[in-house]
């Protein structure tokens, strides 16, 4: 990205929205992988396995979830 001679779409408003989303309290973990990339010279590899890792851990607790059946009510 640094070696880019424009600026890639997006680039401006992803800082803003960081800012928006920490002000709301919100977390994007795909977005905030690809703001650190763009913003704070994060490896595109680390950040791709930390999202790896976060997506198993969330799809183990999912696995695990079981929806109301709707016969109960």
């Amino acid at each position: 990205i640094q070696a880019m001679e424009m600026i890639a779409e997006g680039f401006h408003a992803s800082r803003e929205l960081d800012t928006n989303l920490r002000t709301l309290d919100i977390s994007l973990p795909v977005f905030n992988a690809v703001h650190r990339v763009l913003h704070q010279q994060a490896s595109p590899a680390s950040e791709f396995r930390l999202l790896e890792k976060y997506l198993t851990k969330l799809n183990n607790i999912l696995c695990y979830w079981q929806p109301i059946s709707m016969e109960h009510f």
